[in-house]
């Protein structure tokens, strides 16, 4: 061999249909000029896309395993007036953007707060967010719940009693804190809040009373027995973490009712952000007249107030519902007749009356002895007191009336008591029937008084 001849692997003979086929591993070891040309390029794609798949996993690795930024807030220094305190929550620093000889960033290229105080003892402060694309997780940051936007918008506001600062970077929350301005010093500082945590608070959404933990909740609409009714919640995260609600359910949240059926529990969302809120409907139909309650309980993370409890109670309002049969005529309607059919004249006829405060009555009925009147053809005996005077929801109780009629043919009499159904008092019943009899001779002679049957006209 030659000075400057190549040397050619053993297999350097294959055709180019071999080569296309696959087998391109023939020129790994040849110089570039030794090389087909396809050979060349396709060995500069492969490396080309191995730096590619490399760079976006060690993006993807670097998003989804970088923390959550605080930013240094416990480092942050004080700022004097008109000075700027920059929280960098890309490199999670933070410095004085006016004094700091050698600050960490100055051109804003990354993910920014910047904190200024305007001096001059007036407590009011600036606050300034960068949200730059070289850092590809989103900065969100709200001042005293008051979401600031990014790119030069500029929110200002009085800090003289402190400012709390939460938000989060890349979707997880940033350690919130407070700052404050000092007007004895005219500056400001940065100190750390508690870690965040959510705090949830309900509210009776329909008086807008506070409902506490454990507690009580009277409610004082009206609520008719039998009806449907509904309360709303309203649950706020008063917290600067977000709140989570488990759905509730009857079976599984409400226990110990009493005198009503819980139908069904409505939630709005189960995710609550920081200063926002949703709502808890509870539909419910009281059974009767009277009170009633139950308990309600609702799974959170708030950690100190979970379940968060409510016993819930009431009074309802009802009305009776009167109902009226006989043991002769059956069922018989307010103004009704009760007809009595065939009874022999001069025999006593005793008729009970059954008193029944229907299944859709809600409160109990009462009522009073019943008394007769325009009795035509009958006398009415006697009339007996109610075996109760007040029955109950589905309860009964009866009476008795006994009559003669006097003579064959129609007869009738009036029947009425009083109760308090509101739109049925008094009862009215008009009894009626029809008296059979049989002929009875008597003779009598001319010369004589009366003659019996079979006795002597002397």
């Amino acid at each position: 061999m030659t000075t400057g001849e190549t040397t050619l692997p053993q297999d350097h003979g294959k055709s180019r249909a071999e080569l296309d086929a696959g087998d391109i591993n023939v020129f790994t070891n040849l110089p570039n000029q030794a090389r087909p040309a396809d050979a060349r390029a396709v060995s500069r794609a492969a490396r080309q896309l191995r730096v590619w798949i490399l760079g976006l996993l060690a993006l993807m690795f670097w998003i989804g395993t970088a923390p959550a930024s605080s930013a240094a807030v416990t480092d942050c220094p004080t700022v004097g007036s008109g000075e700027q305190i920059a929280l960098n929550f890309t490199d999670d620093n933070c410095f004085n953007l006016d004094n700091d000889p050698t600050p960490p960033n100055t051109d804003y290229s990354e993910d920014f707060l910047l904190i200024e105080d305007q001096g001059n003892q007036s407590g009011l402060t600036n606050f300034d967010l960068y949200e730059d694309s070289t850092d590809p997780r989103i900065l969100s940051i709200s001042v005293d719940s008051v979401a600031i936007g990014a790119g030069g918008n500029i929110y200002t506001t009085d800090c003289s009693s402190g400012c709390e600062i939460t938000g989060s970077h890349g979707g997880a929350s940033i350690q919130s804190f407070t700052y404050t301005y000092s007007s004895s010093t005219d500056s400001g500082s940065i100190g750390s809040s508690a870690p965040s945590a959510p705090e949830i608070e309900i509210t009776n959404s329909d008086s807008g009373r506070s409902v506490a933990d454990g507690s009580t909740d009277t409610l004082t609409s009206t609520a008719a027995a039998g009806t449907p009714e509904t309360v709303t919640y309203t649950i706020r995260n008063t917290g600067d973490a977000p709140l989570t609600l488990t759905t509730p359910t009857v079976g599984g949240n409400v226990t110990n009712q009493s005198n009503v059926t819980v139908n069904n529990l409505t939630l709005g969302a189960t995710n609550i952000a920081p200063s926002s809120s949703t709502t808890l409907v509870v539909n419910y139909t009281p059974t009767l007249a009277g009170s009633y309650g139950f308990d309600l309980s609702l799974a959170n993370n708030d950690a100190d107030e979970n379940p968060y409890n409510i016993a819930v109670s009431g009074t309802a309002t009802g009305a009776p519902e009167i109902a009226v049969s006989s043991s002769e005529g059956g069922t018989v309607t307010d103004g009704g007749t009760d007809a009595q059919g065939s009874e022999a004249a001069g025999v006593q006829k005793t008729v009970t009356y059954t008193v029944t405060n229907s299944n859709s009555g809600t409160d109990d009925l009462t009522l009073a002895t019943a008394t007769s009147s325009s009795a035509s053809n009958v006398t009415v005996d006697a009339i007996s007191a109610p075996g109760a005077t007040t029955v109950a929801p589905g309860g009964s109780t009866t009476f008795t009336v006994q009559y003669t009629p006097t003579l064959a043919g129609a007869f009738s009499f009036a029947l009425s008591f009083t109760n308090d159904d509101a739109d049925e008092t008094p009862y009215d019943i008009a009894v009626s029937g029809t008296a059979t009899g049989a002929p009875e001779i008597a003779v009598s002679s001319s010369e004589g008084d009366e003659v019996e049957d079979g006795g002597t006209d002397a």
